[in-house]
């Protein structure tokens, strides 16, 4: 009896372990800094901790470049355009961890640990972010170019069950932030990369466990791609 069901699509599958794998990087990051007193904190001058992040980063860079190699390689027009900006994007989220030590390095946050209000600053701007990037954006450029969208996920094609489903990672995250609110709790600032990522790699999950995709043989799977007969 099959406990796992079987994986149809190893290269979304390589995208979605790239983006969960940064959520757990950042998380832990965030765990550190808000449960750890600022002694703790001189961890992260050490020479093995950013060996480890330099090296998560190579291999998630290299987990999402073989997901979307092959619909940028093979697409062509308009679709190819969309295949690189998603492309863009994805590379783009898995550099958060760069580019957090680039702030850190500018803000000399390594000499002088960040206040808090620093750090919440930092979430709300990547997640500011990455809502544009990920919805609001995309749903401009449909309007604007009708047909041509950077981003479709087959949810409006779903039932309210099924959508409330691809949003629970973020629902999940919105209940605990209000609960927070009231407690004066920290950790939905600690588990906000976490769900976050698992938002974004809900449809790469989808696509790599859909048994449709067993005849696709390596391009990103269709759940992934943004927008049927355009």
């Amino acid at each position: 009896m099959r406990l796992m069901p079987k994986v149809s699509d190893f290269r979304a599958l390589a995208g979605a372990v790239a983006l969960l794998l940064v959520g757990i990087h950042l998380s832990i990051m965030s765990g550190l800094y808000f449960l750890m007193d600022r002694q703790s904190f001189e961890m992260f001058h050490t020479g093995w901790w950013w060996e480890i992040a330099l090296n998560l980063q190579i291999v998630c860079y290299f987990l999402m470049y073989l997901c979307h190699r092959g619909r940028m390689q093979h697409e062509v027009r308009w679709r190819r355009i969309r295949a690189r900006f998603r492309f863009a994007i994805a590379m783009l989220g898995v550099s958060v961890p760069s580019i957090l030590l680039i702030v850190a390095a500018r803000g000399s946050w390594f000499e002088y640990p960040p206040e808090q209000h620093e750090v919440i600053f930092f979430i709300s701007v990547v997640f500011g972010l990455w809502v544009l990037v990920s919805y609001i954006l995309p749903y401009i450029v449909s309007r604007i170019l009708p047909g041509k969208r950077l981003v479709h996920t087959r949810i409006g094609n779903t039932n309210g069950i099924g959508t409330l489903l691809y949003f629970s990672p973020l629902l999940l995250l919105l209940m605990l932030a209000s609960v927070e609110m009231i407690t004066g709790g920290k950790m939905h600032f600690i588990l906000w990369p976490f769900f976050a990522y698992l938002q974004g790699g809900v449809l790469y999950l989808g696509a790599a466990f859909n048994p449709r995709n067993e005849s696709e043989k390596g391009l990103v799977a269709d759940e992934i791609q943004l927008a049927e007969g355009d």
